[in-house]
């Protein structure tokens, strides 16, 4: 009786195994459907049950990391592509996915590394796509699929490289690149920055040159290229840009640019808000279009897009610090205060936080914390606060 018993436990425990395997198989369906269809967020949830109950499953971990990476969940992708990793060393397009991972996360040295491993690898057969990304305006610009992707390989080592200032090591990785594509007008671009970036002038135009020369319209490469004449130049040469590119935000953004450091903030605040307009989930923009407003002296508009600004970016200091000298000009200074404290928080050795900080604590009667921040700061940059520990601070 106890046999037969033990038969029948045994056969409901392979069943039920049977049976959540094949719903684990019809999630999979689901999943890959839902990603051919661009519905790649509804995907998720199946691909996350899938490795609850297997959590080395192979197809749901590339799956799910491709699909945090679309989302720029990097750190999440990374997760998941190193476990792969360890199941299939020599899988080529997971060794990418991590290696384009590490490279969003900052990680560049490891990115190197896992590229290189990635070009000395076997090409196996697949139709993954991938977007190839322009890193300076993260605008997609193609698809390829991994074994058509040694350029774009070469083009992310050089990129890491760039980051970490390694400019000839750089170049090396670009000409590598170029030999692949016959002539790659991103690789030419992203060439010309580091040559920019090690003072090879005349080398970095010439590049700039010859990738407008194969895509007269490449935006990149115009923008770049007024960096590299005088500020007159520059206004001509953007206002010739916006009128050929009137739906691109980064023409209006140079011109605000321009127009800021001439202080002509109104002429600033209309391009930033039009660049804005363009493209609004543009952080840097709403930045622009809120200390804009703030010099113009528009403190209640100024200080709503600083607030949308920090809910969007709570990490990002430069909003705090901008909210607090909203509320200083508005002789708020106990909010000043509250504000200038989260972006010492988070920056804690920037001196004029530090000394913007210090002005509103004595405003508001601190004088000791005022002089805390303010021989702070004076340690951080002797030229910041000197008059005022003079004046105010001889008896601390």
């Amino acid at each position: 009786m106890k046999i037969l018993f033990a038969i029948f436990l045994s056969m409901l425990c392979s069943s039920a195994v049977l049976a959540q395997r094949k719903t684990m198989e019809n999630y999979l369906l689901i999943a890959r459907n839902m990603i051919e269809h661009n519905q790649e967020e509804k995907a998720l949830p199946y691909l996350d049950t899938i490795l609850y109950n297997q959590p080395y499953h192979k197809e749901a971990l590339f799956l799910r990391g491709r699909i945090n990476s679309n989302f720029q969940q990097y750190q999440v992708a990374l997760t998941d592509y190193l476990k792969l990793i360890k199941i299939e060393p020599e899988n080529k397009e997971v060794m990418y996915g991590c290696g384009v991972v590490r490279y969003h996360l900052g990680q560049y040295r490891m990115a190197v590394s896992t590229l290189r491993r990635c070009l000395e690898m076997t090409d196996r057969p697949t139709n993954t796509a991938y977007f190839k990304i322009d890193p300076w305006h993260h605008q997609a610009m193609g698809i390829s699929t991994v074994n058509h992707m040694g350029i774009e390989i070469w083009n992310l080592i050089g990129l890491c490289h760039y980051q970490l200032c390694e400019y000839e090591s750089a170049v090396v990785a670009f000409n590598e690149g170029m030999k692949i594509g016959d002539g790659s007008a991103d690789l030419l671009v992203n060439r010309a920055l580091a040559y920019e970036a090690s003072g090879q002038i005349d080398f970095a135009k010439a590049d700039y040159t010859s990738a407008l020369n194969m895509v007269p319209e490449h935006e990149s490469a115009s923008l770049n290229m007024m960096q590299l004449h005088s500020e007159s130049e520059q206004l001509e040469l953007v206002n010739s840009f916006i009128a050929s590119h009137p739906n691109h935000p980064q023409g209006f953004t140079k011109r605000g640019l321009i127009h800021y450091n001439n202080l002509d903030y109104q002429s600033a605040e209309k391009d930033f808000e039009v660049a804005f307009e363009l493209s609004p989930e543009n952080n840097d923009y709403l930045f622009n279009v809120a200390l804009a407003k703030l010099k113009t002296g528009n403190l209640k508009e100024s200080e709503e897009y600083f607030m949308e600004l920090v809910e969007r970016d709570p990490h990002r200091a430069a909003g705090y610090f901008n909210l607090g000298n909203i509320h200083y000009a508005l002789k708020s200074f106990e909010e000043a205060c509250s504000y200038y404290t989260l972006a010492i928080q988070l920056e804690p050795n920037m001196p004029s936080y530090l000394y913007n900080r210090a002005v509103a604590y004595y405003e508001n009667g601190q004088q000791e914390k005022a002089c805390e921040d303010m021989t702070k700061a004076h340690l951080l940059n002797p030229e910041v606060g000197n008059d005022f520990l003079i004046k105010y601070c001889s008896s601390y």
